[in-house]
């Protein structure tokens, strides 16, 4: 690994790479600058005891960003953004959830009526069976009947 970088300023690439590792550099150190304020009741109770990465002058600019009117509704903005956004991904994540659970539902009612036709089918050759054994058992006794009454006797 390098501990040196050569960097050509006139290459539109280099520079880009310098500019966004500093504005993360920036970032980084504000947030955590800001992490640590939030942890004061206030800003006179921040003032008292400045970070100890900064100096009291940059404290105070620091204190005094933090508690200024436009970094507050930036900062407001932000949270309602965040909340916006983890609403409609739950909203997305239930919607979801809803169609999986209606398909396994339609799914389930599906497997029901299947079932429900395999036991009408059985139902009904059981009940053919039956009627079927009934019908012969009546015929087969009007027929000892008849020949009973007709011709039942031999001569």
């Amino acid at each position: 690994m390098q501990d040196q970088f050569d960097l050509d300023y006139t290459r539109h690439e280099d520079v880009r790479t310098v500019v966004e590792t500093m504005m993360t550099t920036r970032r980084t150190h504000r947030n955590r600058m800001h992490a640590y304020f939030k942890k004061f009741p206030s800003k006179e109770a921040a003032l008292l005891k400045p970070h100890p990465d900064t100096t009291e002058e940059q404290w105070k600019e620091l204190c005094d960003l933090f508690t200024s009117e436009a970094f507050m509704q930036v900062e407001q903005d932000r949270i309602q953004l965040e909340q916006e956004e983890r609403m409609k991904r739950e909203q997305e994540r239930m919607r979801i959830e809803h169609e999986k659970h209606i398909q396994l539902e339609q799914e389930r009612m599906q497997r029901m009526r299947k079932e429900q036709e395999c036991l009408r089918a059985e139902i009904s050759k059981e009940l053919e069976k039956k009627m079927s054994s009934v019908m012969e058992k009546k015929m087969s006794d009007m027929s000892k009947r008849l020949f009973s009454q007709f011709g039942g006797s031999k001569r």
